[in-house]
């Protein structure tokens, strides 16, 4: 079944948008939670609340591409789940990814001005400028930034992926994050 014809169940109120959904999706969101978190059952929970959260978002939510929807809500969830249990193997690909963004971000300028970057920054308006910033990036950084920093892919799992060293992959990381740090800086971001 389509993604159109799934967010149509789900705006049509009908059971079976659920059913569809984890057919089509199940290995999909299990691969992005897994990245996370090691327990199966803690997968599976997240899973499931995806896909209440879909039904209660859908509508009035209505997602061009219900799999970037699905990947988005189990991203969230997994790392919400992660923190509450504060478990996990995989789960330090997540943390170490977010610590690794983070040192992307710039230093503040007037230490005593700031708030979290969560409470500082206008995320569409961030998005907007990480998504120009990677558009610009070469095809195969793009892709490393990606699995990395999306997919919580750990090191070893990107440099297998595109058969680089690990050394390398960590080289390459450094340098589109410190590239990240200067647009950002330019952009006028701070930490």
């Amino acid at each position: 079944m389509e993604d159109r014809e799934i967010v149509d169940l789900f705006l049509q109120r009908r059971e079976d948008a659920l059913t569809e959904s984890k057919n089509k999706y199940h290995r999909y969101l299990s691969y992005i939670a897994s990245n996370v978190l090691s327990s199966p059952e803690d997968i599976e929970e997240c899973e499931n609340d995806v896909y209440f959260s879909a039904w209660m978002r859908i509508p009035p939510d209505e997602p061009e591409s219900l799999k970037l929807y699905l990947a988005k809500l189990m991203r969230c969830r997994a790392i919400d789940a992660y923190r509450a249990k504060s478990a996990a193997k995989r789960g330090a690909n997540a943390v170490l990814s977010l610590d690794e963004l983070l040192e992307a971000m710039p230093e503040q300028a007037d230490p005593s001005a700031g708030s979290l970057v969560e409470e500082a920054l206008d995320a569409k308006e961030l998005g907007r400028v990480i998504n120009d910033f990677l558009k610009g990036l070469p095809e195969t950084d793009r892709a490393v930034f990606i699995r990395r920093y999306w997919f919580y892919d750990s090191i070893e799992e990107v440099a297998a992926r595109f058969g680089y060293s690990v050394s390398k992959t960590k080289v390459r990381l450094f340098r589109i994050r410190e590239k990240l740090r200067e647009r950002l800086t330019r952009e006028g971001y701070y930490l």
